[in-house]
């Protein structure tokens, strides 16, 4: 006959379904009661109707008996019909053939077994014609683990189709009253199910089904009970268990009888089968087997290896409440589960995973969806829970653990100027449900440290923290470090999390513009007067390095009129030469109304240049350490009235802001009334035209110096994740009688 491993080769994940499923001999009662094949047929259309939420494509098949298999005293004992469409088969649904057990068997959408068993050479080619036929071979089918085609001449002579290999008809004769006898006490059960199947009305929908999307068949690999755990592992580590989810890949497995290529995660496949004592390589059949409590104690101690202490394994010993499974299926916990051969005990000869369930209502029975262990597809099969196993162990982590989780394992500070700081969030996450102990945070180059918040740190189940992580270079040139959190986290890969660090020091600071405004008064449209504009330029690395300060005149629609070179020489409007104000004056000839922009940029001897005044830049990448600075156009009163409130000057000082840590802003405007000075009302920040929630003040609290000084103060936090881009902002100063200052920083001629 065929090899073993052969043998187990040919079964696709529906085919020893079905063989797990217990069809029953005359000793299961003094007069079991017949089902005919019409009868089977209305049975098969109630059950293809449940399964049409399973498998949709079923939806418009018909149903074809294909073939009869029987007892061991050749009594139809099972029927199997095919679902076809269009001319493709798309799976079958096998009935029992008497009353005392339930009306459906099995349904998948894989092939039949006897089909495969001629295809792969383990059923002769004759067997399969006669089954068609009515000749001397016949299937037989009496439950539990195997099928068989036996020939009745010779009755001695019965093969198991979906192995290969002979049995005697004797042992099987002996499995089968062990059997019959474990299901009268299940009777009414399946006469009540009998009786909804055959009313020929569709049973009620309670619309009641479920499967474990992320669950995953597995071809055999060194036993079916380490593949079986495999796939129980292996389900949650594509559920997002970290350290078990591990990549597919084909090799080749020299076993008992040859060699074959199955598809499984192999590592973790060897150190299930290891904890088993399956053997790596040679053995007998029987060496395959599973222990059901030695199955699930390899498993706790598999996850344990990965890092989840608090796996734990049940075993249910004959268990038959099917509400026990259908709550794991509902908690998202896949099942195991053990079928004996023949006598009781712990003993499992198969194991298959349970992934989900088909449970209509109770009189459509109690269905349990499942993968084999020795395909190669992912068919699946749905068959009567009740009938289905000997021992069911059901495996679930408990995630009551910690679990850290970090926004990222590296990130880039970009350029930082010397002397200048520039800040990174860092969020840290945990995803259990018990504490979380961070014990602190620490790195090994001083230029990378964690401001905030202190440590030790303890983080709910389900909660995160946010961590500022600062960058101040102490040289020019590429920095680099490793941050490692300490935390509690029982996995040992996570322990200690790793965060690659690196920013640049830059050893050349451009230029600031602080504050910029206008000196002298008004000008209404078609007449003419000097316009003097000024602006507070500074530079880091020493006022002398800047080489030029540009003043660009435009249009709100991104017409530029002209362009003038400012200077801080003492001359021409500017006030005192070398005073960092550097001021420019120019004449207005009979301007037409409307508003106008007015751009400023500084240089320095190297070439590096400021932002560009009045834009608050949002950096898409980490903050360069340069603050961000913006100014102010002056206005008049409403219909250029010289009484309303005037923005003289205005500007940001502020952290380096970037996308990815955010920042601290703080705006200041000098505000003028040249009726009083305690006329001002108040002055608000606005952006896009409304109010951002933020007044400026001058009382020389917070972050305003000195109170009384017109030098109006206010400040806001921004938190990370906003778009990069330059940002132009608005003051407006309004006085008590209601009036408003042109919004700073546009320049308006009426």
């Amino acid at each position: 006959m065929s090899s073993f491993i052969q043998r187990m080769s040919l079964v696709y994940s529906c085919v020893l379904l079905m063989s797990l499923l217990l069809i029953a001999s005359p000793s299961l009662g003094d007069e079991p009661i017949s089902v005919t094949p019409d009868e089977a047929l209305i049975a098969a259309s109630t059950y293809k109707e449940i399964g049409e939420a399973q498998y949709p494509e079923w939806d418009g098949g018909d149903l074809v008996l294909l073939r009869t298999y029987y007892d061991l005293d050749f009594e139809a004992s099972a029927y199997e019909f095919c679902v076809r469409k269009d001319g493709k088969s798309l799976g079958r649904i096998t009935i029992g053939g008497n009353r005392n057990l339930p009306p459906l068997i099995e349904y998948s959408n894989g092939p039949s077994p006897v089909e495969l068993g001629v295809e792969l050479g383990f059923v002769p080619e004759q067997a399969r014609l006669d089954v068609s036929s009515g000749g001397q071979w016949l299937p037989i089918f009496v439950g539990g683990f195997d099928y068989y085609m036996v020939a009745p001449v010779a009755t001695s002579e019965i093969v198991n189709v979906v192995k290969g290999d002979p049995i005697e008809q004797e042992e099987l004769r002996r499995f089968s009253d062990d059997f019959s006898a474990r299901l009268k006490s299940h009777s009414s059960t399946f006469s009540r199910m009998w009786n909804a199947a055959l009313r020929g009305n569709p049973i009620a929908l309670a619309d009641d089904y479920k499967v474990l999307k992320e669950a995953e068949p597995y071809t055999w690999y060194r036993g079916c009970g380490p593949t079986a755990g495999t796939m129980v592992l292996g389900y949650y580590g594509k559920a997002g268990y970290r350290n078990l989810d591990y990549d597919a890949e084909s090799f080749l497995w020299n076993g008992p009888g040859g060699t074959s290529t199955p598809f499984i995660p192999r590592e973790l496949a060897d150190m299930v089968a290891d904890e088993c004592g399956m053997p790596r390589e040679g053995g007998r059949v029987d060496d395959y087997g599973t222990y059901s409590g030695q199955l699930g104690l390899a498993i706790s101690q598999v996850a344990a290896v990965h890092g989840y202490k608090g796996f734990q394994t049940y075993v249910y010993p004959d268990e038959q409440d099917y509400s026990i499974y259908k709550d794991k299926i509902d908690e998202g916990d896949p099942s195991v589960f053990g079928i004996t051969f023949m006598d009781p005990g712990p003993y499992d000869r198969h194991a298959i995973m349970g992934l989900g369930y088909n449970y209509r209502n109770v009189e459509a029975g109690h269905l349990a969806i499942v993968y084999d262990t020795w395909g190669y597809s992912k068919n699946t099969a749905t068959m009567e829970y009740f009938l289905s196993y000997r021992l069911m162990t059901v495996y679930s982590p408990l995630i009551s653990e910690q679990d850290v989780e970090i926004s990222a394992d590296s990130f880039a500070f970009g350029e930082v100027m010397l002397g200048s700081t520039a800040s990174w969030v860092l969020r840290i996450s945990n995803t259990g449900a018990v504490p979380l102990l961070v014990n602190g945070i620490t790195c090994d180059n001083s230029c990378f440290s964690a401001t905030a918040p202190q440590f030790p740190l303890t983080i709910e189940g389900g909660a995160k923290s946010l961590v500022n992580i600062r960058f101040e270079p102490d040289r020019a040139g590429r920095i680099s470090g490793t941050l490692t959190i300490e935390t509690d986290d029982p996995d040992p890969n996570e322990e200690f999390c790793r965060i690659e660090l690196s920013g640049r020091g830059e050893d050349n600071s451009p230029p600031v513009i602080s504050r910029a405004g206008f000196m002298g008064g008004y000008i209404s449209a078609g007449q003419s007067d000097n316009l003097t504009v000024r602006a507070d330029v500074s530079d880091p690395d020493g006022d002398s390095q800047i080489s030029s300060v540009t003043l660009f005149i435009g249009t709100l629609e991104g017409i530029q009129i002209g362009s003038f070179e400012m200077l801080d020489d003492g001359q021409d409007g500017d006030i005192a030469s070398g005073d960092g104000v550097y001021t420019k004056r120019f004449w207005v000839d009979s301007a037409p109304a409307g508003i106008y922009t007015f751009e400023i940029v500084a240089e320095d001897l190297s070439g590096a240049a400021s932002d560009v005044w009045p834009y608050m830049n949002i950096s898409s990448e980490a903050a360069s350490g340069n603050d961000s600075f913006w100014g102010q156009y002056p206005g008049q009163g409403e219909g250029g009235d010289p009484g309303g409130p005037v923005i003289v000057m205005a500007g940001f000082e502020n952290t380096s802001i970037s996308q990815e840590g955010g920042g601290e802003l703080i705006c200041t405007a000098e505000v003028d009334d040249y009726l009083d000075a305690g006329n001002i009302d108040r002055v608000e920040l606005r952006f896009g035209g409304n109010f951002a929630g933020i007044y400026l003040t001058d009382d020389g609290q917070g972050h305003d110096e000195h109170a009384g000084d017109m030098i109006y103060t206010g400040g806001m936090s921004l938190t990370p994740g906003y778009p990069a881009g330059d940002y132009l902002l608005e003051i407006v100063a309004i006085d008590l009688s209601g009036l408003e200052s042109v919004a700073y920083p546009y320049y308006v001629i009426r």
